[in-house]
Formats: C-alpha cells, structure tokens, sequence
C-alpha cells in the first residue's frame, strides 16, 4: 500500500531539516534561535495528527490484524517505540476521543502535547461537568492560549 501524497512530502521535508542539522554551526544565532522557537510547535502539530491517526487505528481495531490483542504492544513493535510510550500515545488518543475541545485546540496548535497529556489526565468523567462549565469561560487570546474569565 502506497502512504499518502502529503506523508511523503512530510518526511522528504524532514529529511531536507535533518540534512540542514548537520551543519548548525553555520547557522546565524537570529535563524538558530527562530528554529528553536519553531520546531517545539511543528513538533506538537504532528504528535496531533499522529496521536489522532492511532486513536483511528486503535478505534477500529486494526492493530489485531496480526493477532496482537492490544494496540500498544502493537504499535511499540510496528514503530520500534517502548511498550510504554506507544500505551502513552494509544491513551492519549483515547482520551481525546472523549474530550473534542481539548482534541480540536491540540489538532489547531492552541495546546502543546504535554499540556494536552495535563488535561486528558485531569478530565476524567467525575470532573466532565467541571470541564464542561469552565469550557463556557474560556477566552482565546491572541498568542493562542487560554485563559479563564
């Protein structure tokens, strides 16, 4: 099965980055430092569509195709991760699926993905009325955060 155009074009890019690295000596401190401020970000952004390309995965049980019984064990064999950061990622695309809001601000770039794991973590279903009244509070800022009225 071939990958889609665009993840092809996505890692012919970071190929392009990861060749230009080499040489980060050579690099001005002005774009040194515009690159750090910008891969933190770029990185959360495809942990986004990562995350929800295995909560899509997980959700249709693919991951039993090969006769694994859980989407983890699957994924840390498949993608060469440890077992317990590929059940960090399936739990997290789990929780997401439970949590649109918090979904749709880490899918937009609003929310880092540890900030994302904070709040998965804490919306658990006894505080989903908590979350659902303070959700009616929030206001966007311009910088993309969040902040409570």
């Amino acid at each position: 099965m071939a990958l889609d155009d665009r993840v092809v074009a996505f890692a012919d890019a970071l190929d392009g980055l990861r060749a230009s690295t080499a040489h980060l000596g050579g690099v001005s401190d002005d774009d040194l430092c515009e690159m750090v401020a910008t891969l933190p970000g770029l990185s959360d952004l495809f942990g986004a569509v990562m995350t929800e390309a295995i909560g899509e995965w997980d959700s249709r049980g693919l991951f039993r195709l090969d006769g694994s019984r859980a989407a983890g064990a699957r994924l840390a064999r498949d993608a060469g991760w440890s077992k317990a950061g590929a059940d960090h990622v399936v739990t997290r695309a789990k929780r997401l699926r439970h949590h649109r809001q918090v979904a749709e601000a880490y899918r937009s770039g609003d929310l880092s993905t540890d900030k994302t794991d904070v709040l998965c973590k804490a919306a658990i279903p006894a505080r989903r009325a908590l979350f659902a009244e303070a959700k009616r509070t929030w206001c966007p800022m311009p910088n993309g955060c969040h902040v409570m009225t």
